[in-house]
């Protein structure tokens, strides 16, 4: 027996490879907590008010630079026009 499609509606839309600017800053938030964890524990920074602070800062440096990079290369694969008109197959 041949099972009927469960899909009784239109075709459904191609995804889109967009994702929003909130994931670019979950991105860095993620990547900061990662260098923020690993600094405190290879530095001992514990033990001293100095590393502590450096370890904060240099999370901060990351969350910015991380989240900075992620939105830019979001809005380049926005922005990208190149591939709009393909009329040849393009394997996805």
């Amino acid at each position: 027996m041949m099972k009927a499609s469960q899909h009784s509606g239109p075709p459904a839309e191609e995804p889109t490879k967009d994702v929003t600017y909130q994931h670019a800053l979950i991105f860095g938030f993620i990547a900061s907590m990662v260098v923020f964890l690993s600094t405190l524990i290879f530095t001992q920074a514990w033990k001293s008010l100095t590393a502590l602070g450096l370890s904060v800062l240099y999370a901060a440096v990351t969350f910015v630079v991380v989240s900075a990079v992620a939105a830019l290369l979001n809005w380049i694969g926005r922005n990208d026009t190149q591939h709009e008109s393909t009329e040849f197959p393009v394997l996805k």
